[in-house]
């Protein structure tokens, strides 16, 4: 546990980041937030969190990284094609492209979500039930009704497979690479806030890649890497590392920052300027 939390979530899969509009104030976040906490045992046995400072110009000679084309082929079209584009880029600056896999990725998937059901139905379990929206509760209704604690106990066996797994990959590579996502992020139509979303096949998309890190623990950061054609909406590139390694993370974002800045929102409130109201 990089950064201790204090609130009730999914006990094995839940955890906290700081959310950033540039990479450098996520740093600044990241060295605040990070490291041990007395109250939080699970945060103690950890080195202390530090950053890189930025180097100029940027290069990335002996970075080894991680993609695994197959992964990536369950992706939106434009998705791709930025991702393809960004990783040409790292190959420019100096890194080594290293084609990996990870085998069993079904298996994976399929650990991930029964953890996750079984976890959060658990937690859940003593709130009103009419509290929530239909879609969570037929999300709970999967953990409580299908699922047993032999599903689980052999979901943690496939887990600690991913470990392993995980461990062959950064013997490897020192950066893993992914979409953040193998969609683009969907229109919500407005029956959806009263009546929520359920529909496997988005949330599968959406989720496809924070599989192995969610399992596992490893850290990840996501950085935009462009934008749609279309409707402009953000594309982004998912960076994972070795447990502890977050650092290598950040100082290879500040790089891909450089080349694809933000945009500013079209709805946008700055908290240290007056409001103009």
């Amino acid at each position: 546990m990089r950064v201790p939390f204090h609130f009730q979530g999914g006990p094995s899969v839940a955890n906290v980041g700081p959310l950033a509009a540039t990479v450098q104030d996520l740093a600044l976040a990241y060295a605040v937030l990070g490291g041990a906490d007395p109250d939080q045992p699970l945060s103690v046995c950890q080195p202390p969190p530090f950053v890189l400072p930025p180097s100029t110009p940027p290069s990335l000679a002996g970075l080894r990284v991680g993609v695994f084309s197959a992964y990536v082929e369950g992706s939106d079209p434009q998705i791709k094609s930025a991702f393809w584009d960004t990783v040409a880029y790292l190959r420019e600056l100096g890194a080594t492209v290293v084609e990996v896999e990870i085998p069993h990725l079904q298996a994976l998937h399929l650990s991930h979500s029964i953890t996750i059901l079984t976890e959060i139905s658990l937690l859940m379990d003593a709130q009103p039930q009419h509290l929530f929206s239909p879609d969570v509760q037929i999300a709970l209704a999967l953990g409580q009704e299908t699922l047993d604690s032999m599903d689980f106990l052999a979901a943690q066996k496939v887990r600690a497979y991913a470990m392993e797994a995980t461990d062959d990959l950064f013997g490897q590579v020192d950066v893993f690479v992914t979409p953040t996502s193998a969609t683009l992020a969907p229109r919500l139509e407005n029956d959806v806030f009263k009546a929520g979303l359920s529909e496997l096949s988005l949330t599968t998309a959406l989720m496809r890649y924070i599989i192995l890190g969610n399992m596992v623990g490893i850290p990840g950061l996501s950085v935009p890497i462009g934008f749609a054609d279309e409707s402009n909406l953000p594309i982004s590139l998912q960076l994972q590392a070795k447990h502890w390694n977050e650092h290598v993370l950040i100082d290879l974002a500040r790089t891909l920052e450089a080349r694809a800045p933000t945009k500013k929102p079209t709805l946008y409130f700055s908290i240290l300027e007056p409001s103009s109201a």
